[in-house]
Protein backbone atom coordinates (compact mmCIF):
# COMPACT_ATOMS: atom_id res chain seq x y z
CA UNK A 1 0.00 0.00 0.00
CA UNK A 2 2.75 2.43 0.90
CA UNK A 3 4.70 1.59 -2.24
CA UNK A 4 1.65 2.39 -4.47
CA UNK A 5 1.30 5.83 -2.84
CA UNK A 6 4.96 6.53 -3.33
CA UNK A 7 4.72 5.63 -7.01
CA UNK A 8 1.82 8.05 -7.57
CA UNK A 9 3.69 10.84 -5.84
CA UNK A 10 6.74 10.27 -7.94
CA UNK A 11 4.67 10.17 -11.14
CA UNK A 12 2.89 13.41 -10.22
CA UNK A 13 6.14 15.14 -9.47
CA UNK A 14 7.57 14.10 -12.83
CA UNK A 15 4.47 15.33 -14.68
CA UNK A 16 4.62 18.65 -12.82
CA UNK A 17 8.26 19.16 -13.76
CA UNK A 18 7.53 18.35 -17.42
CA UNK A 19 4.64 20.81 -17.50
CA UNK A 20 6.78 23.58 -15.92
CA UNK A 21 9.53 22.96 -18.40
CA UNK A 22 7.05 23.13 -21.28
CA UNK A 23 5.67 26.44 -20.00
CA UNK A 24 9.21 27.83 -19.71
CA UNK A 25 10.10 26.79 -23.26
CA UNK A 26 6.87 28.25 -24.61
CA UNK A 27 7.37 31.54 -22.75
CA UNK A 28 10.97 31.75 -23.88
CA UNK A 29 9.96 31.25 -27.50
CA UNK A 30 7.24 33.89 -27.20
CA UNK A 31 9.66 36.39 -25.65
CA UNK A 32 12.12 35.88 -28.45
CA UNK A 33 9.38 36.05 -31.05
CA UNK A 34 8.09 39.40 -29.76
CA UNK A 35 11.62 40.70 -29.11
CA UNK A 36 10.61 41.54 -25.54
CA UNK A 37 13.64 39.93 -24.11
CA UNK A 38 15.94 42.33 -25.94
CA UNK A 39 13.86 45.29 -24.77
CA UNK A 40 14.00 44.18 -21.12
CA UNK A 41 17.72 43.54 -21.12
CA UNK A 42 19.94 46.60 -20.60
CA UNK A 43 22.14 47.70 -23.50
CA UNK A 44 25.80 46.83 -23.23
CA UNK A 45 27.79 49.57 -21.53
CA UNK A 46 30.46 49.64 -24.22
CA UNK A 47 27.89 50.89 -26.71
CA UNK A 48 26.96 53.81 -24.43
CA UNK A 49 30.63 54.69 -24.01
CA UNK A 50 31.10 54.73 -27.76
CA UNK A 51 28.16 57.08 -28.15
CA UNK A 52 29.60 59.40 -25.49
CA UNK A 53 33.03 59.34 -27.11
CA UNK A 54 31.46 60.16 -30.46
CA UNK A 55 29.73 63.22 -29.00
CA UNK A 56 32.92 64.32 -27.22
CA UNK A 57 34.99 64.10 -30.41
CA UNK A 58 32.44 66.04 -32.46
CA UNK A 59 32.22 68.63 -29.66
CA UNK A 60 35.99 69.20 -29.67
CA UNK A 61 36.04 69.31 -33.47
CA UNK A 62 33.27 71.91 -33.72
CA UNK A 63 34.74 74.08 -30.93
CA UNK A 64 38.25 74.10 -32.39
CA UNK A 65 36.94 74.74 -35.88
CA UNK A 66 34.97 77.74 -34.58
CA UNK A 67 38.01 79.13 -32.70
CA UNK A 68 40.30 78.56 -35.69
CA UNK A 69 37.97 80.51 -37.96
CA UNK A 70 37.68 83.40 -35.48
CA UNK A 71 41.40 83.83 -34.85
CA UNK A 72 42.26 83.44 -38.54
CA UNK A 73 39.73 86.09 -39.54
CA UNK A 74 40.98 88.44 -36.80
CA UNK A 75 44.63 88.19 -37.87
CA UNK A 76 43.68 88.60 -41.51
CA UNK A 77 41.61 91.66 -40.59
CA UNK A 78 44.54 93.19 -38.69
CA UNK A 79 47.00 92.47 -41.46
CA UNK A 80 44.87 94.18 -44.12
CA UNK A 81 43.38 96.94 -41.99
CA UNK A 82 43.92 100.53 -43.12
CA UNK A 83 46.20 101.99 -40.44
CA UNK A 84 45.94 105.54 -41.74
CA UNK A 85 49.58 105.53 -42.85
CA UNK A 86 51.68 103.61 -45.35
CA UNK A 87 53.60 100.73 -43.77
CA UNK A 88 54.63 99.13 -47.07
CA UNK A 89 58.06 99.87 -48.58
CA UNK A 90 59.12 101.80 -45.49
CA UNK A 91 62.42 101.23 -43.73
CA UNK A 92 64.14 103.14 -40.97
CA UNK A 93 67.68 103.27 -39.68
CA UNK A 94 69.59 105.07 -36.92
CA UNK A 95 71.94 107.94 -37.77
CA UNK A 96 74.29 108.66 -34.82
CA UNK A 97 75.14 112.27 -35.71
CA UNK A 98 75.83 114.80 -33.00
CA UNK A 99 74.49 117.68 -35.07
CA UNK A 100 71.21 118.19 -36.89
CA UNK A 101 72.45 117.47 -40.41
CA UNK A 102 69.36 115.51 -41.38
CA UNK A 103 68.30 117.83 -44.18
CA UNK A 104 71.64 117.23 -45.93
CA UNK A 105 71.27 113.50 -45.34
CA UNK A 106 67.76 113.50 -46.80
CA UNK A 107 69.04 115.16 -49.93
CA UNK A 108 71.70 112.45 -50.30
CA UNK A 109 69.10 109.75 -49.85
CA UNK A 110 66.83 111.24 -52.50
CA UNK A 111 69.65 110.98 -55.03
CA UNK A 112 68.87 107.28 -55.28
CA UNK A 113 66.23 106.80 -58.00
CA UNK A 114 64.29 104.21 -55.98
CA UNK A 115 63.84 106.47 -52.91
CA UNK A 116 60.69 108.58 -53.01
CA UNK A 117 61.06 110.47 -49.75
CA UNK A 118 62.94 110.58 -46.46
CA UNK A 119 62.17 112.01 -43.04
CA UNK A 120 63.59 112.33 -39.58
CA UNK A 121 61.34 111.29 -36.68
CA UNK A 122 59.83 108.44 -34.73
CA UNK A 123 59.17 105.25 -36.69
CA UNK A 124 55.62 103.91 -36.53
CA UNK A 125 54.24 102.33 -34.47
CA UNK A 126 55.61 104.26 -31.51
CA UNK A 127 54.97 103.92 -27.79
CA UNK A 128 55.57 107.41 -26.41
CA UNK A 129 53.88 108.32 -23.15
CA UNK A 130 51.00 110.78 -23.06
CA UNK A 131 51.61 114.40 -22.12
CA UNK A 132 49.19 116.94 -20.64
CA UNK A 133 47.75 119.40 -23.18
CA UNK A 134 45.67 122.44 -22.24
CA UNK A 135 44.00 125.26 -24.14
CA UNK A 136 45.22 128.55 -22.57
CA UNK A 137 42.61 130.29 -20.41
CA UNK A 138 40.38 127.21 -20.66
CA UNK A 139 41.56 124.86 -17.90
CA UNK A 140 38.50 122.63 -18.40
CA UNK A 141 39.92 121.66 -21.79
CA UNK A 142 42.78 119.49 -20.60
CA UNK A 143 43.60 116.13 -22.17
CA UNK A 144 46.43 113.65 -22.57
CA UNK A 145 48.10 113.49 -26.00
CA UNK A 146 50.99 111.52 -27.50
CA UNK A 147 53.94 113.53 -28.81
CA UNK A 148 55.31 112.09 -32.07
CA UNK A 149 58.51 113.63 -33.37
CA UNK A 150 58.50 114.19 -37.12
CA UNK A 151 59.97 116.83 -39.41
CA UNK A 152 58.43 118.65 -42.38
CA UNK A 153 58.59 115.51 -44.59
CA UNK A 154 57.16 113.13 -41.99
CA UNK A 155 53.56 113.21 -43.25
CA UNK A 156 54.56 112.84 -46.90
CA UNK A 157 56.94 109.98 -46.15
CA UNK A 158 54.30 107.98 -44.26
CA UNK A 159 51.55 109.22 -46.62
CA UNK A 160 49.33 110.37 -43.76
CA UNK A 161 46.26 112.19 -45.04
CA UNK A 162 46.39 115.93 -44.32
CA UNK A 163 42.81 117.17 -43.88
CA UNK A 164 43.51 120.88 -43.54
CA UNK A 165 46.39 123.26 -43.03
CA UNK A 166 50.01 122.59 -44.00
CA UNK A 167 53.06 120.60 -43.00
CA UNK A 168 55.69 121.81 -40.54
CA UNK A 169 58.23 124.36 -41.64
CA UNK A 170 61.74 123.33 -42.63
CA UNK A 171 64.84 124.48 -40.76
CA UNK A 172 68.18 125.60 -42.09
CA UNK A 173 70.91 123.05 -41.37
CA UNK A 174 73.20 122.56 -39.60
CA UNK A 175 71.92 124.24 -36.46
CA UNK A 176 73.07 124.04 -32.88
CA UNK A 177 71.48 121.05 -31.15
CA UNK A 178 71.38 122.66 -27.70
CA UNK A 179 69.85 125.84 -29.04
CA UNK A 180 67.28 123.86 -31.02
CA UNK A 181 66.16 121.84 -27.99
CA UNK A 182 66.26 124.67 -25.46
CA UNK A 183 62.94 125.93 -24.10
CA UNK A 184 62.70 129.65 -24.79
CA UNK A 185 60.06 131.85 -23.09
CA UNK A 186 57.05 132.75 -25.25
CA UNK A 187 58.47 130.85 -28.22
CA UNK A 188 55.67 129.14 -30.15
CA UNK A 189 56.39 125.81 -31.84
CA UNK A 190 54.46 124.48 -34.80
CA UNK A 191 52.43 121.29 -34.43
CA UNK A 192 50.15 119.05 -36.44
CA UNK A 193 47.33 117.28 -34.60
CA UNK A 194 45.06 114.37 -35.43
CA UNK A 195 41.27 114.31 -35.53
CA UNK A 196 41.03 112.64 -32.11
CA UNK A 197 42.71 115.64 -30.48
CA UNK A 198 40.41 118.09 -32.28
CA UNK A 199 37.36 116.15 -31.07
CA UNK A 200 38.70 115.74 -27.53
CA UNK A 201 39.31 119.50 -27.18
CA UNK A 202 36.11 120.35 -29.11
CA UNK A 203 37.94 122.74 -31.44
CA UNK A 204 35.61 124.12 -34.10
CA UNK A 205 38.42 125.91 -35.94
CA UNK A 206 41.62 124.12 -34.95
CA UNK A 207 44.07 125.94 -37.25
CA UNK A 208 46.13 128.64 -35.50
CA UNK A 209 44.83 127.44 -32.11
CA UNK A 210 47.43 127.81 -29.35
CA UNK A 211 47.99 124.86 -27.00
CA UNK A 212 49.93 124.67 -23.78
CA UNK A 213 52.17 121.63 -23.30
CA UNK A 214 52.90 120.57 -19.72
CA UNK A 215 52.42 122.90 -16.79
CA UNK A 216 54.90 125.55 -17.92
CA UNK A 217 54.80 127.87 -20.90
CA UNK A 218 55.62 125.53 -23.78
CA UNK A 219 53.32 126.85 -26.47
CA UNK A 220 52.22 125.01 -29.61
CA UNK A 221 50.39 126.41 -32.63
CA UNK A 222 48.27 124.06 -34.73
CA UNK A 223 49.24 124.48 -38.38
CA UNK A 224 47.68 121.28 -39.74
CA UNK A 225 45.16 118.54 -38.99
CA UNK A 226 45.55 114.94 -40.18
CA UNK A 227 43.23 111.95 -40.21
CA UNK A 228 43.59 109.52 -37.34
CA UNK A 229 46.33 106.98 -37.93
CA UNK A 230 47.10 103.91 -35.86
CA UNK A 231 50.44 104.83 -34.30
CA UNK A 232 49.84 102.12 -31.66
CA UNK A 233 49.57 98.39 -32.34
CA UNK A 234 45.93 97.36 -32.74
CA UNK A 235 45.63 96.36 -29.10
CA UNK A 236 44.75 100.00 -28.31
CA UNK A 237 42.46 102.60 -29.81
CA UNK A 238 43.81 105.70 -31.52
CA UNK A 239 44.38 108.50 -29.01
CA UNK A 240 44.95 112.25 -29.43
CA UNK A 241 48.36 112.83 -30.99
CA UNK A 242 50.62 115.75 -31.87
CA UNK A 243 53.29 115.67 -34.57
CA UNK A 244 56.02 118.23 -33.93
CA UNK A 245 59.74 118.62 -34.44
CA UNK A 246 61.08 121.51 -32.39
CA UNK A 247 61.15 119.70 -29.10
CA UNK A 248 63.55 119.09 -26.19
CA UNK A 249 63.89 115.49 -27.39
CA UNK A 250 65.58 114.72 -30.71
CA UNK A 251 65.04 111.60 -32.81
CA UNK A 252 68.07 110.01 -34.45
CA UNK A 253 66.00 107.82 -36.77
CA UNK A 254 65.76 108.31 -40.53
CA UNK A 255 62.65 107.00 -42.30
CA UNK A 256 62.76 106.16 -46.01
CA UNK A 257 59.93 105.45 -48.45
CA UNK A 258 61.26 103.46 -51.41
CA UNK A 259 59.97 101.94 -54.61
CA UNK A 260 58.35 98.49 -54.55
CA UNK A 261 60.83 95.68 -55.22
CA UNK A 262 63.90 97.84 -54.60
CA UNK A 263 64.61 96.95 -50.98
CA UNK A 264 67.98 95.28 -51.61
CA UNK A 265 69.30 98.16 -53.73
CA UNK A 266 68.10 100.79 -51.26
CA UNK A 267 69.47 98.82 -48.32
CA UNK A 268 72.93 98.50 -49.91
CA UNK A 269 72.95 102.19 -50.83
CA UNK A 270 72.13 103.30 -47.26
CA UNK A 271 74.54 100.82 -45.68
CA UNK A 272 77.40 102.00 -47.91
CA UNK A 273 76.64 105.63 -47.02
CA UNK A 274 76.51 104.76 -43.34
CA UNK A 275 79.77 102.79 -43.31
CA UNK A 276 81.61 105.60 -45.06
CA UNK A 277 80.65 108.07 -42.35
CA UNK A 278 80.61 105.72 -39.34
CA UNK A 279 82.99 102.83 -40.07
CA UNK A 280 83.18 101.73 -36.43
CA UNK A 281 79.42 101.74 -35.79
CA UNK A 282 77.02 98.86 -36.35
CA UNK A 283 74.47 99.60 -39.05
CA UNK A 284 70.90 98.83 -37.95
CA UNK A 285 68.02 98.96 -40.42
CA UNK A 286 64.46 97.74 -39.84
CA UNK A 287 61.02 97.57 -41.48
CA UNK A 288 57.45 97.52 -40.24
CA UNK A 289 57.24 93.93 -39.06
CA UNK A 290 53.71 92.59 -38.59
CA UNK A 291 54.98 89.21 -37.35
CA UNK A 292 57.12 90.86 -34.66
CA UNK A 293 54.33 93.14 -33.45
CA UNK A 294 51.78 90.34 -33.13
CA UNK A 295 54.08 87.35 -32.67
CA UNK A 296 52.22 85.89 -29.69
CA UNK A 297 48.84 86.06 -31.40
CA UNK A 298 50.22 84.56 -34.61
CA UNK A 299 51.60 81.68 -32.53
CA UNK A 300 48.14 81.20 -30.96
CA UNK A 301 46.56 81.09 -34.42
CA UNK A 302 49.02 78.47 -35.65
CA UNK A 303 48.54 76.40 -32.51
CA UNK A 304 44.75 76.41 -32.73
CA UNK A 305 44.80 75.57 -36.44
CA UNK A 306 47.22 72.71 -35.76
CA UNK A 307 44.99 71.35 -32.98
CA UNK A 308 41.96 71.70 -35.26
CA UNK A 309 43.64 69.70 -38.02
CA UNK A 310 44.70 66.99 -35.56
CA UNK A 311 41.19 66.89 -34.14
CA UNK A 312 39.71 66.56 -37.62
CA UNK A 313 42.03 63.65 -38.32
CA UNK A 314 41.44 61.88 -35.02
CA UNK A 315 37.74 62.71 -34.99
CA UNK A 316 37.32 61.44 -38.53
CA UNK A 317 39.05 58.18 -37.63
CA UNK A 318 36.93 57.86 -34.50
CA UNK A 319 33.67 58.52 -36.31
CA UNK A 320 34.75 56.07 -39.01
CA UNK A 321 35.42 53.40 -36.38
CA UNK A 322 32.15 54.03 -34.52
CA UNK A 323 30.09 54.03 -37.70
CA UNK A 324 31.79 50.80 -38.80
CA UNK A 325 31.00 49.19 -35.45
CA UNK A 326 27.39 50.36 -35.57
CA UNK A 327 26.82 49.14 -39.12
CA UNK A 328 28.46 45.78 -38.47
CA UNK A 329 26.39 45.27 -35.33
CA UNK A 330 23.21 45.86 -37.32
CA UNK A 331 23.96 43.97 -40.53
CA UNK A 332 21.10 41.53 -39.79
CA UNK A 333 18.72 44.46 -39.31
CA UNK A 334 19.87 46.01 -42.60
CA UNK A 335 19.35 42.67 -44.39
CA UNK A 336 15.88 42.22 -42.92
CA UNK A 337 14.87 45.74 -43.94
CA UNK A 338 16.06 45.14 -47.49
CA UNK A 339 14.14 41.86 -47.64
CA UNK A 340 11.03 43.76 -46.52
CA UNK A 341 11.44 46.29 -49.32
CA UNK A 342 13.49 49.12 -47.77
CA UNK A 343 15.67 51.07 -50.20
CA UNK A 344 19.32 52.04 -49.70
CA UNK A 345 18.31 55.66 -49.19
CA UNK A 346 15.82 54.74 -46.45
CA UNK A 347 18.42 52.63 -44.66
CA UNK A 348 21.06 55.38 -44.86
CA UNK A 349 18.55 57.96 -43.68
CA UNK A 350 17.66 55.81 -40.67
CA UNK A 351 21.25 55.42 -39.53
CA UNK A 352 22.23 59.03 -40.30
CA UNK A 353 19.44 60.31 -38.07
CA UNK A 354 21.22 58.81 -35.08
CA UNK A 355 24.50 60.57 -35.91
CA UNK A 356 22.73 63.81 -36.78
CA UNK A 357 21.30 63.87 -33.26
CA UNK A 358 24.80 63.45 -31.85
CA UNK A 359 26.14 66.28 -34.01
CA UNK A 360 23.32 68.51 -32.84
CA UNK A 361 24.11 67.71 -29.21
CA UNK A 362 27.86 68.19 -29.73
CA UNK A 363 27.43 71.61 -31.38
CA UNK A 364 24.98 72.65 -28.67
CA UNK A 365 27.74 71.99 -26.13
CA UNK A 366 30.85 73.00 -28.07
CA UNK A 367 29.85 76.19 -29.88
CA UNK A 368 28.86 78.24 -26.79
CA UNK A 369 32.15 77.29 -25.13
CA UNK A 370 34.10 78.24 -28.28
CA UNK A 371 32.18 81.51 -28.58
CA UNK A 372 33.00 82.49 -24.99
CA UNK A 373 36.71 81.62 -25.44
CA UNK A 374 36.87 83.59 -28.70
CA UNK A 375 35.22 86.66 -27.16
CA UNK A 376 37.69 86.59 -24.28
CA UNK A 377 40.62 86.44 -26.73
CA UNK A 378 39.23 89.28 -28.83
CA UNK A 379 38.98 91.53 -25.77
CA UNK A 380 42.73 92.03 -26.07
CA UNK A 381 42.26 93.98 -29.32
CA UNK A 382 40.85 97.46 -29.72
CA UNK A 383 39.96 96.74 -33.35
CA UNK A 384 38.35 93.36 -33.87
CA UNK A 385 35.93 91.45 -36.04
CA UNK A 386 32.31 90.75 -35.19
CA UNK A 387 31.22 87.15 -34.64
CA UNK A 388 28.09 86.76 -36.75
CA UNK A 389 25.44 84.06 -36.68
CA UNK A 390 26.66 82.83 -40.06
CA UNK A 391 29.80 81.50 -38.41
CA UNK A 392 27.75 79.25 -36.11
CA UNK A 393 25.73 77.98 -39.06
CA UNK A 394 28.87 77.30 -41.09
CA UNK A 395 30.54 75.32 -38.30
CA UNK A 396 27.36 73.33 -37.66
CA UNK A 397 26.86 72.49 -41.35
CA UNK A 398 30.53 71.57 -41.71
CA UNK A 399 30.30 69.23 -38.72
CA UNK A 400 27.15 67.64 -40.13
CA UNK A 401 28.74 67.23 -43.54
CA UNK A 402 31.93 65.60 -42.18
CA UNK A 403 30.09 63.20 -39.89
CA UNK A 404 27.33 62.22 -42.29
CA UNK A 405 29.76 61.81 -45.17
CA UNK A 406 31.64 59.17 -43.17
CA UNK A 407 28.55 57.38 -41.85
CA UNK A 408 26.79 57.45 -45.23
CA UNK A 409 29.75 55.74 -46.84
CA UNK A 410 29.76 52.99 -44.22
CA UNK A 411 25.99 52.50 -44.29
CA UNK A 412 25.93 52.40 -48.08
CA UNK A 413 28.49 49.60 -48.09
CA UNK A 414 26.33 47.54 -45.72
CA UNK A 415 23.13 48.33 -47.63
CA UNK A 416 24.66 47.11 -50.89
CA UNK A 417 25.50 43.67 -49.53
CA UNK A 418 23.34 40.72 -50.56
CA UNK A 419 20.79 40.24 -47.73
CA UNK A 420 20.57 36.47 -48.36
CA UNK A 421 24.33 36.06 -47.75
CA UNK A 422 24.07 38.18 -44.61
CA UNK A 423 21.18 36.20 -43.14
CA UNK A 424 22.96 32.88 -43.85
CA UNK A 425 25.98 33.91 -41.82
CA UNK A 426 24.03 35.49 -38.95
Amino acid sequence: MESNVSLKEVTGAIEFMISCDSIHLYTHRRLNHNELQQAIQSAPRHRDIKKILTVVQITIFSALLFCALVVSRQMNYMQHMDLGFNQENILYFYWPDNELRYETLKQELRHHPAIFNASNGYPLPCYERAESITVPNQPEKTIKARIILGDADYIDTYQIQLREGRCLKKYNYPIDLKEFARIRPNHIREAIVNQSLVKALQLEHPLETILNLWDYEYLLKIVGVVDDFQYFPLYKYTEPAIIMYEFPQISSTMIVHYQTGEFQNVYRYIRTMFQEKFPNTVFKCEEYNFSELYGKDIAVVKLIILFALITILIGGMGIFAFSTFMVESKTREVALRKVNGATEWQIMQLFNQQFFTRVLLACFIGLPVAYYASKEWLKGFAYKIEIHAGLFIFVFLTSVFVVLAITTWQTRKAARQNPIDTLKTE
